[in-house]
């Protein structure tokens, strides 16, 4: 098995100011050396976010 580090990176602005309870859109760049990855989660205080969630 080989394991490559891949670096991801938030486009936009560093900080993002949103009221509770608002929706907000992110975009992440992520750049890998060969295949791309089958998935990409997002997370927030250590726990990943659930996209079915409002």
């Amino acid at each position: 098995m080989c394991v490559a580090a891949a670096q991801a990176k938030i486009l936009g602005p560093e900080d993002v100011y949103v009221k509770k309870g608002s929706t907000i859109s992110l975009t992440c760049s992520v750049n890998v050396q060969s295949t791309p990855p089958s998935s990409v989660s997002w997370h927030h205080g250590g726990a990943v976010l659930d996209f079915n969630s409002p």
